[in-house]
């Protein structure tokens, strides 16, 4: 829409707005509780799951990559649910 890519931050708002639309729809009305908020199961976002801890701090399931000259790599792939859970 503006003629560029969007900048790396505009995933975060992406998440942050996924984030508020699944708790919004919460069975029993919208929760944004602690509890909510830091679901170990955590949440999907655009850049792989998420979780939030009890300070607030998000924890990702991203990949690992390694740059080589003609190609990338993955050394470790993307969580796709968080140990545990």
């Amino acid at each position: 829409i503006y003629g560029a890519p969007p900048l790396r931050l505009a995933t975060l708002a992406y998440d942050a707005t996924a984030l508020a639309a699944v708790l919004s729809r919460s069975e029993g009305g919208a929760d944004f509780s602690t509890r909510a908020l830091t679901a170990a199961n955590g949440f999907d976002g655009i850049d792989g799951i998420f979780r939030l801890d009890e300070s607030g701090l998000a924890e990702r399931g991203l990949s690992v990559l390694q740059m080589e000259r003609n190609r990338v790599r993955v050394l470790s792939p993307a969580l796709q649910i968080f140990p545990g859970n």
